[in-house]
Protein backbone atom coordinates (compact mmCIF):
# COMPACT_ATOMS: atom_id res chain seq x y z
CA UNK A 1 0.00 0.00 0.00
CA UNK A 2 1.25 3.19 -0.69
CA UNK A 3 2.17 6.08 2.31
CA UNK A 4 1.24 8.89 -0.50
CA UNK A 5 -1.31 11.36 1.51
CA UNK A 6 -4.62 10.39 1.17
CA UNK A 7 -6.95 13.04 0.99
CA UNK A 8 -9.58 13.65 3.44
CA UNK A 9 -12.56 14.09 0.84
CA UNK A 10 -11.71 10.93 -0.71
CA UNK A 11 -12.88 8.92 2.03
CA UNK A 12 -10.62 6.41 3.99
CA UNK A 13 -8.16 3.88 1.95
CA UNK A 14 -10.60 0.89 2.76
CA UNK A 15 -13.74 2.24 1.23
CA UNK A 16 -11.52 3.26 -1.85
CA UNK A 17 -10.44 -0.33 -1.83
CA UNK A 18 -13.62 -2.33 -1.43
CA UNK A 19 -15.10 0.20 -3.93
CA UNK A 20 -17.45 1.84 -1.45
CA UNK A 21 -18.48 5.04 -2.86
CA UNK A 22 -17.24 8.49 -0.62
CA UNK A 23 -20.51 10.64 -0.04
CA UNK A 24 -19.62 13.90 -1.91
CA UNK A 25 -21.94 16.74 -0.83
CA UNK A 26 -22.24 19.11 -3.89
CA UNK A 27 -24.13 22.64 -3.79
CA UNK A 28 -24.97 23.30 -7.29
CA UNK A 29 -26.78 26.84 -8.15
CA UNK A 30 -29.41 27.18 -11.07
CA UNK A 31 -28.86 31.16 -11.97
CA UNK A 32 -31.19 32.76 -13.84
CA UNK A 33 -30.32 36.14 -15.35
CA UNK A 34 -32.05 38.00 -17.95
CA UNK A 35 -34.80 36.66 -20.21
CA UNK A 36 -34.72 33.74 -18.13
CA UNK A 37 -32.16 32.28 -19.25
CA UNK A 38 -30.18 30.20 -17.28
CA UNK A 39 -26.42 29.61 -17.05
CA UNK A 40 -24.71 26.15 -17.76
CA UNK A 41 -21.31 24.93 -18.34
CA UNK A 42 -20.34 22.62 -20.93
CA UNK A 43 -17.84 19.82 -19.64
CA UNK A 44 -16.06 17.06 -21.27
CA UNK A 45 -15.00 14.04 -18.95
CA UNK A 46 -12.00 12.59 -21.06
CA UNK A 47 -12.95 8.57 -21.16
CA UNK A 48 -9.45 8.03 -19.27
CA UNK A 49 -10.58 9.93 -16.48
CA UNK A 50 -14.17 7.84 -16.29
CA UNK A 51 -13.52 4.37 -17.93
CA UNK A 52 -15.55 3.89 -21.54
CA UNK A 53 -16.11 6.73 -23.96
CA UNK A 54 -15.73 10.65 -23.72
CA UNK A 55 -19.14 12.69 -22.05
CA UNK A 56 -20.44 15.74 -22.62
CA UNK A 57 -22.75 17.38 -21.53
CA UNK A 58 -24.19 20.62 -19.45
CA UNK A 59 -24.84 21.29 -15.75
CA UNK A 60 -25.58 24.37 -13.86
CA UNK A 61 -22.08 25.44 -12.16
CA UNK A 62 -21.47 24.17 -8.12
CA UNK A 63 -19.24 21.63 -6.65
CA UNK A 64 -18.20 19.73 -3.58
CA UNK A 65 -18.58 21.29 -0.24
CA UNK A 66 -15.21 22.06 1.59
CA UNK A 67 -14.58 20.95 5.39
CA UNK A 68 -16.42 23.45 7.68
CA UNK A 69 -19.03 24.87 4.65
CA UNK A 70 -22.41 24.88 4.61
CA UNK A 71 -24.33 23.91 1.49
CA UNK A 72 -25.15 27.39 1.35
CA UNK A 73 -21.76 28.98 1.23
CA UNK A 74 -20.54 25.99 -0.91
CA UNK A 75 -23.06 27.63 -3.61
CA UNK A 76 -21.22 31.03 -3.14
CA UNK A 77 -17.72 30.05 -3.38
CA UNK A 78 -18.66 27.59 -6.32
CA UNK A 79 -20.74 31.13 -8.26
CA UNK A 80 -17.62 33.03 -7.47
CA UNK A 81 -14.78 30.14 -8.91
CA UNK A 82 -16.94 29.71 -11.80
CA UNK A 83 -18.88 32.95 -12.79
CA UNK A 84 -16.96 35.28 -10.86
CA UNK A 85 -20.09 36.35 -9.59
CA UNK A 86 -20.33 37.65 -5.67
CA UNK A 87 -22.13 38.63 -2.78
CA UNK A 88 -25.44 36.77 -4.06
CA UNK A 89 -28.21 35.90 -2.38
CA UNK A 90 -28.94 32.36 -2.09
CA UNK A 91 -32.36 31.31 -2.88
CA UNK A 92 -33.93 28.31 -1.79
CA UNK A 93 -32.89 24.54 -2.21
CA UNK A 94 -35.27 23.66 -4.87
CA UNK A 95 -33.94 20.49 -6.14
CA UNK A 96 -31.53 16.75 -4.72
CA UNK A 97 -29.82 14.64 -6.74
CA UNK A 98 -27.87 11.82 -5.65
CA UNK A 99 -24.94 11.02 -8.34
CA UNK A 100 -22.73 7.39 -7.78
CA UNK A 101 -20.02 7.50 -10.28
CA UNK A 102 -15.73 7.17 -10.98
CA UNK A 103 -13.04 9.63 -11.35
CA UNK A 104 -10.18 8.01 -11.58
CA UNK A 105 -9.28 5.71 -9.17
CA UNK A 106 -12.05 6.96 -7.14
CA UNK A 107 -15.59 6.20 -6.35
CA UNK A 108 -18.18 8.93 -5.03
CA UNK A 109 -21.48 9.20 -4.19
CA UNK A 110 -22.38 12.88 -5.07
CA UNK A 111 -25.20 14.51 -2.89
CA UNK A 112 -26.37 17.75 -4.86
CA UNK A 113 -28.44 20.32 -3.72
CA UNK A 114 -29.86 22.61 -6.26
CA UNK A 115 -30.63 26.31 -4.95
CA UNK A 116 -32.49 28.98 -7.03
CA UNK A 117 -30.22 32.31 -7.83
CA UNK A 118 -31.79 35.36 -9.56
CA UNK A 119 -29.81 38.17 -11.15
CA UNK A 120 -30.11 41.03 -13.12
CA UNK A 121 -27.36 40.41 -15.39
CA UNK A 122 -23.48 39.56 -14.95
CA UNK A 123 -20.27 38.77 -17.47
CA UNK A 124 -19.30 35.47 -16.13
CA UNK A 125 -16.13 35.60 -16.06
CA UNK A 126 -14.02 32.35 -15.37
CA UNK A 127 -10.40 33.36 -14.27
CA UNK A 128 -11.32 32.15 -10.73
CA UNK A 129 -11.17 28.22 -12.44
CA UNK A 130 -9.42 25.57 -10.58
CA UNK A 131 -7.36 23.62 -12.62
CA UNK A 132 -8.93 20.64 -13.10
CA UNK A 133 -12.34 23.24 -14.05
CA UNK A 134 -9.89 24.49 -16.90
CA UNK A 135 -9.36 21.39 -18.74
CA UNK A 136 -12.83 19.77 -18.13
CA UNK A 137 -15.15 22.92 -18.44
CA UNK A 138 -15.26 23.88 -21.84
CA UNK A 139 -17.85 26.15 -23.01
CA UNK A 140 -20.48 28.20 -20.62
CA UNK A 141 -23.69 30.16 -21.66
CA UNK A 142 -27.26 31.14 -21.32
CA UNK A 143 -30.28 28.54 -22.19
CA UNK A 144 -33.35 29.87 -22.79
CA UNK A 145 -35.86 27.15 -21.85
CA UNK A 146 -37.12 26.71 -25.96
CA UNK A 147 -33.10 26.50 -26.46
CA UNK A 148 -32.99 23.20 -24.25
CA UNK A 149 -35.50 21.97 -25.34
CA UNK A 150 -34.84 22.02 -29.29
CA UNK A 151 -30.87 21.01 -29.05
CA UNK A 152 -29.73 17.89 -28.92
CA UNK A 153 -27.41 18.26 -26.49
CA UNK A 154 -27.85 16.96 -23.02
CA UNK A 155 -28.52 18.52 -19.78
CA UNK A 156 -28.10 17.55 -16.28
CA UNK A 157 -30.29 16.43 -14.17
CA UNK A 158 -32.87 15.04 -16.83
CA UNK A 159 -36.05 16.64 -17.22
CA UNK A 160 -33.65 19.87 -16.93
CA UNK A 161 -36.04 22.55 -19.52
CA UNK A 162 -39.21 21.27 -17.75
CA UNK A 163 -38.31 21.77 -14.57
CA UNK A 164 -36.83 24.95 -15.18
CA UNK A 165 -40.30 26.08 -16.83
CA UNK A 166 -42.16 24.76 -13.82
CA UNK A 167 -40.13 27.14 -11.81
CA UNK A 168 -40.11 30.10 -13.50
CA UNK A 169 -43.89 30.06 -13.50
CA UNK A 170 -43.64 30.37 -10.23
CA UNK A 171 -43.91 26.71 -8.83
CA UNK A 172 -41.22 26.56 -6.41
CA UNK A 173 -41.42 24.25 -4.24
CA UNK A 174 -41.83 23.86 0.26
CA UNK A 175 -39.57 21.07 -0.03
CA UNK A 176 -36.63 20.16 -2.46
CA UNK A 177 -37.89 17.82 -5.28
CA UNK A 178 -35.83 14.74 -5.42
CA UNK A 179 -34.29 15.05 -9.40
CA UNK A 180 -33.14 12.07 -11.31
CA UNK A 181 -29.95 11.70 -13.52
Amino acid sequence: MSSAPHPAYLGTMDQQESRQPTPRPAARVILIGELHRVLLFRIILPAETIGGDDRAFWITPGGGVEAGESFEEAAVRELWEETGLGEVAIGPCVWVRNHVFHWGEHYFDQQERYYLVRIAGHEVSTGNFEEHEKELMVAHRWWSIDEMRTAEERFVPGEFAGRLAALLAGDVPDEPIRVGR
